[in-house]
């Protein structure tokens, strides 16, 4: 019988809080964790690009996080993808959908936040794992799942592990 591999792409918050051993309420990390665990043990393919690697760097997140992120690119479960030309007119599709014609009241598409879905959309992802409620003036994400200008993406939290770490 074959299992169906899950395909996923982290958004930077993601990437962020693992390589820092963030610490979130309600065991959020236990989702990125097990996540982590799924992609190493092929249950889960990741799609990575180069926007992530933009927004992620030595002087802010240190060498010791760099080296892991580094590493993790390598293993055979995370897809390394490029962003081209299709990807750029998705993301100005975006933009313009929730800048100018759709407008949230003093709320903003962020230009990575549009990249980042843009390339979920294309790749087809089973879902797009996120932590950005937009508390910094851009949109909710997660409140866009099923529908980012018209497209079908699933934005969610990495799910938690049927079984949670107890913090004692």
């Amino acid at each position: 019988m074959l299992t169906k591999i899950e395909l996923i792409y982290w958004d930077v918050c993601i990437y962020i809080a693992w390589l820092t051993y963030e610490h979130r309420p309600n065991h959020e990390m236990d989702g990125v964790y097990e996540s982590s665990k799924k992609i190493h043990e092929g249950k889960q393919k990741l799609i990575c690009s180069p926007v992530v690697t933009a927004q992620i760097y030595a002087t802010k997140m240190g060498q010791d996080a760099m080296n892991k992120y580094g590493r993790f690119l390598k293993r055979r479960s995370v897809q390394y993808v490029d962003f081209e030309h299709r990807a750029a007119g998705l993301t100005s599709e975006i933009m313009d959908y929730y800048n100018v014609k759709n407008k949230i009241p003093g709320k903003k598409m962020d230009f990575p936040d549009a990249q980042h879905m843009a390339i979920a959309i294309l790749y087809h992802v089973d879902g797009f794992y996120t932590f950005d409620q937009g508390k910094k003036g851009g949109i909710d994400l997660l409140s866009l799942s099923g529908n980012v200008a018209g497209h079908n993406l699933t934005i969610c939290r990495p799910p938690l592990p049927s079984q949670i770490r107890l913090d004692f």
